[in-house]
Formats: C-alpha cells, structure tokens, sequence
C-alpha cells in the first residue's frame, strides 16, 4: 500500500525501469536519425532513413507529425474485404499514407492526389525510390469539377484551396482540379481518405450519392472562422449514406472555446472514422 508522495514517486520509478519506456519513433527510426531531423529547422527539407526507404521531405516538424499521425498512431487502419483494396488518397503530401498503406496491403492499388507542386516532387520521388505497383499519383486537387482553382503553398502539410495559413504569404498559384465524381464511379473504392484543408466542406455534399457503397471513409474536417459551420450537414450527409462514425480530435484545437480567440486557421479540426454499416 502506497502511503506518503515519495513511496508513490519510488514506485512510479520501479515500473519505468522494469517496462524501459521507449520512444515510439524509435519502430522506425534509429536514434541518431531521430535527433537529426528534429535539430532541422522548420521548413528545411531534407532526406530522413524510415524503415527500409530514404524519404524526402519537405519540412521536418510535418514529417515527425506525419509518422505518428500514420504509422504511431495509424488513423487509416482499417480491415478491408479483401487483399487488394482500392484506396483513394486524396492530400497525399509526400507520400507516407501510401507507404503505410502499401506496407499493410502490399496489392493494393492506390490513386493519390496532391496538388502543392512542389510537395508532389517529393511524392514522386518517394513513390519512385519505393518500387510499388499499383500506385497512381496525380499533381491535381480534387473537387467538384474539373478546372483551376487557387491554391495557398504552406510548405508542408496545410497547403489548401481554401484558407491561407501564413501572413503576407506571396506563395498563390492556380492549380489543376478535377472532379472526384469521375474517380468514384470509375473505380470499386474500398478506402476513401479526404484531407484537403478545409475544401471537403464543399467536396462532400457533392460525393453523397456515389459513397454509400464504400465500406470505410476517414474524413479529415476543418472548420473555418468566419464560414458557415458544416459539420452537421457533412455527418447527417454520412448518416444518410449509411455510415456509422467515430470522431476524434486531429489537433488540440483551441484551449479556450468560450474565449474571442484569435480567428486564424481552423477552430475545428477532426477525424472522422467512418464505417459503412
């Protein structure tokens, strides 16, 4: 029985030492590697060793978040029918949900979409150097049509059709577009992932009728200060497909809700997990 603040400190050091806590980068990472990319500046790219793969990145803080986001904490984990899924990967950045995927479904095939120009030089340069099949990747956003829309390059992992993350930010060009409706009715889609910043609020009402037979969708949603609030549309809309979700926060969002708090980025930002029923 634990009785005084130093019996409970002398046994909260007798289970860290028996269990040796490890830093879970470390499954995909040595050490030496690790404390190199996290001394990188932000917004240096450069070429870490993960797994068995030299990976060009972009920004090293994006990638770090990127492996526990997918490989940590695997929020596109999901059991598929068969083993060659179909998934559709729309916001590839560089690449590291297709090798995740890849890595757990070794016949899939995959159709990527990234429309940042040069965050899809990464991607093409990972996907290559990774020898998979099966694997298409298109310099493009998806949308609701085909045409050119405005894109805002964060250099990392926010670049977006829809908001502009950084002040003063110089980086605005148009870029390709196509109509996502063309993908999903030219192909039996087992997996679909949307993470476009914020321009699934537009993406989704316009896919309604084309993904009720997809067994799992993962829903990144962004809500946008001064923009209509859409989550209850976008989760009545997945009701009505067929869908049952789980939601979960991407990011720790803002600390103080009931505050006026300073309107930039997303004041939501969620995971969305969604199984047909």
């Amino acid at each position: 029985m634990i009785h005084t603040k130093k019996e409970l400190v002398k046994a909260i050091k007798k289970v860290a030492k028996r269990f040796k806590f490890k830093n879970p980068y470390f499954q995909y990472m040595d050490l030496r590697e690790y404390q190199r990319i996290i001394s990188t500046d932000r917004f240096e790219g450069g070429k870490a060793k993960f797994l068995s793969y030299d990976i060009k990145y972009a920004d090293a803080i994006g990638f770090l978040h990127s492996v526990e986001e997918i490989f940590i904490n695997e929020v596109y984990n999901f059991i598929p029918e068969k083993d060659n899924p179909t998934i559709i990967d729309c916001g590839s950045n560089i690449g590291l949900s297709i090798l995740y995927f890849k890595s757990k479904f070794p016949k899939a095939k995959i159709i990527g979409f990234e429309p940042d120009s040069n965050i899809f030089d990464l991607l093409t340069a990972n996907i290559n150097a990774s020898g998979f099949s099966d694997v298409n990747i298109h310099n493009a956003a998806v949308w609701i049509e085909n045409t050119e829309l405005n894109f805002f390059s964060e250099g990392s992992l926010a670049g977006s059709t829809t908001i502009n993350y950084i002040e003063n930010n110089d980086r605005k060009y148009l870029v390709q577009a196509v109509d996502l409706k063309d993908y999903l009715r030219a192909n039996d889609v087992d997996f679909l992932k949307i993470d476009i910043e914020g321009a699934e609020n537009k993406l989704m009402p316009d896919i309604e009728q084309l993904i009720s037979k997809i067994p799992f969708i993962f829903l990144e949603y962004h809500g946008m200060y001064n923009e209509p609030q859409q989550l209850g549309e976008i989760l009545d809309l997945l009701k009505r497909a067929g869908f049952r979700y789980i939601i979960q926060p991407a990011i720790g969002g803002v600390r103080y809700p009931f505050h006026d708090n300073e309107k930039k980025g997303f004041e939501n930002q969620l995971n969305i997990f969604c199984k047909r029923q």
